[in-house]
């Protein structure tokens, strides 16, 4: 049925069913709500949970109404969406092993640390993310948090924009924009200090925060002795990382 929250009450929420509902604040949500006045005066769907006609007493579960709608929307998400996809999630909670994002508010995706970028590190409960879908189990959704939506948001400063739109013009260059992700190439160890400089001073005077480098061949000792040693003007060495294939710069204008 549906009702209109009429007032906030120790415990939970009147609802105003054509009597006089409870509904307990664990059975608002799957997830706990702190502020149950931001459902004062607006219209619920609900499932009665118990009733007793003599004492005049309903009490109300608007949870398992949330719970099967997201059990039916996250089997359709696992039938439409396929390993490569990015979409829109919402962070629900963080742990000491990475992430658990919510796709559409149905489908969890479990995010493990390594697939989570320097930058995101600092992620809380509701913050908005993209994601690429990484594979399917008969349990679980597994992903990993992407960069491009920081450098192809609509209010990315116009002069990070244009920047990108001039490296995707320059195909097999070093610096190059793939996925959405501002990356760069090196194949030369002997260039790799001066190739990695003018990169990061490139991409920080068009405002990026980001950047991944991918090492071709032996250059991988060279680049991480650089980063690491904090030769490279505007990479932040302790947040930096490695990752399969090169390396996640943070890039930062404070030294």
């Amino acid at each position: 049925m549906e009702g209109t929250v009429a007032a906030v009450v120790k415990g939970g929420l009147v609802v105003d069913v054509g009597v006089r509902g409870f509904m307990p604040a664990s059975q608002v949500d799957s997830d706990w709500i702190e502020d149950l006045g931001a459902f004062v005066g607006k219209t619920v769907a609900a499932t009665v949970i118990e009733l007793d006609v003599a004492r005049k007493r309903v009490v109300l579960s608007r949870r398992e109404v949330v719970d099967r709608r997201r059990r039916d929307r996250a089997l359709e998400l696992r039938d439409s969406l396929a390993a490569g996809d990015e979409c829109e999630a919402a962070v629900i909670k963080e742990t000491a092993r990475g992430l658990v994002v919510r796709v559409d508010d149905a489908l969890e995706v479990w995010v493990p640390s390594e697939e989570v970028p320097a930058s995101h590190r600092a992620l809380k409960a509701g913050d908005r993310v993209r994601i690429t879908v990484c594979d399917f189990t008969e349990e679980s959704a597994r992903g990993s948090l992407r960069l491009a939506s920081d450098l192809s948001d609509d209010t990315a400063d116009p002069e990070l924009l244009k920047f990108l739109d001039r490296i995707a013009e320059q195909a097999g260059g070093p610096l190059q924009v793939v996925d959405g992700q501002l990356t760069l190439v090196i194949e030369d160890e002997a260039e790799a200090e001066a190739i990695l400089s003018n990169a990061v001073a490139a991409a920080l005077t068009a405002g990026a925060e980001a950047l991944c480098v991918v090492v071709v061949g032996p250059a991988k000792r060279r680049v991480r002795a650089v980063i690491q040693n904090g030769v490279v003007r505007g990479v932040h060495p302790r947040k930096s990382r490695q990752i399969p294939g090169g390396f996640e710069l943070v890039l930062t204008r404070a030294n």
